[in-house]
């Protein structure tokens, strides 16, 4: 998943700054069982029997049957405000954001719409916002900037906020990471970082109870599959052990002991039954059951 480096809001570079955090932080969340799916930008997103996505020209939410159609206009900035870019729909509803610029920060202001243009709804108003990052339970999360001039981290904090649809509430329930995907009532989330497989903290975060447990620091990769997480946990730049825990972050235990892919963007995606990895750059598949690995085509590495 894309992280954004280091930034700082200066005036003269707010809304460009805005700008780059959707592009660099807009990936959408890999949503297991989950009805509503996050998009960005001009990158039309399937959902249900719709295509949505959002106009920065005209700073519009945009909606069409047809992926190669211009589509209708369902909502659009109002006044001063532009569109932030990020969006969540189920087919059903979209909720959006509006931007609109301060003297050291943004305020983003979050709406639901029906997928027909119908019954607009303000629920509340987020400051530095990025992006939509999942739903549950009559609660959206998004994530949102921490700009600090002190900080001396080599990127800024990202923290999840949980935001009531009805009462527009808020409360920050995980520091320092932003959402990678979602099964039911959990989300996984890892710490920023400029490289999707780099090394990092990646937490479990039950929606229900709002506990986060961190089941490791030196995660390259993380899954939901068949009622568990499994997980890349690095050894060196070129090895890997597999391990799965529940859904609560416990029972730990190891699948695979070591595994040599290549560095960096080894790791395509874990199952219960396979390891989807890249070695010499050829895509690979290792079976957990008979510990053999095999090659197979660039398709098939890239179906989730």
């Amino acid at each position: 998943m894309k992280k954004h480096k280091k930034i700082h809001y200066d005036i003269l570079g707010l809304m460009s700054v805005c700008f780059l955090m959707g592009i660099f932080l807009a990936v959408p969340v890999k949503a297991e069982a989950a009805t509503f799916q996050t998009g960005w930008g001009s990158d039309k997103m399937k959902t249900g029997k719709y295509y949505v996505w959002v106009d920065d020209k005209s700073d519009s939410v945009v909606v069409s049957t047809s992926q190669s159609g211009d589509g209708r206009v369902i909502a659009t900035a109002s006044g001063k405000r532009e569109m932030n870019g990020s969006f969540m729909s189920d087919g059903s509803t979209v909720f959006y954001a509006e931007k609109i610029y301060k003297e050291d920060y943004a305020l983003d202001y979050i709406y639901k719409i029906s997928i027909q243009g119908k019954r607009r709804t303000y629920i509340g108003k987020m400051k530095d916002m990025n992006n939509f990052e999942a739903c549950y339970g009559g609660n959206l999360y998004v994530s949102c900037w921490d700009f600090r001039e002190d900080y001396q981290g080599e990127f800024d904090p990202c923290h999840i906020y949980r935001i009531n649809i009805k009462t527009g509430k808020t409360k920050c329930v995980v520091k320092n990471a932003t959402v990678d995907s979602q099964y039911k009532r959990y989300l996984l989330a890892s710490a920023p970082t400029d490289a999707a497989y780099a090394p990092r903290n990646f937490y479990v975060f039950d929606c229900k109870t709002e506990k986060a447990v961190r089941i490791g620091k030196n995660i390259r990769f993380a899954s939901f599959s068949a009622n568990k997480v499994y997980y890349a946990e690095g050894i060196n730049d070129t090895a890997i052990r597999v391990l799965s825990c529940s859904l609560s972050g416990k029972n730990k235990k190891t699948i695979v002991k070591k595994l040599t892919v290549d560095g960096g963007a080894g790791v395509g995606r874990i199952t219960s039954k396979y390891v989807y990895y890249l070695k010499g750059g050829k895509p690979r598949r290792y079976n957990i059951k008979t510990k053999k690995s095999e090659k197979i085509s660039e398709k098939k590495y890239l179906s989730w």
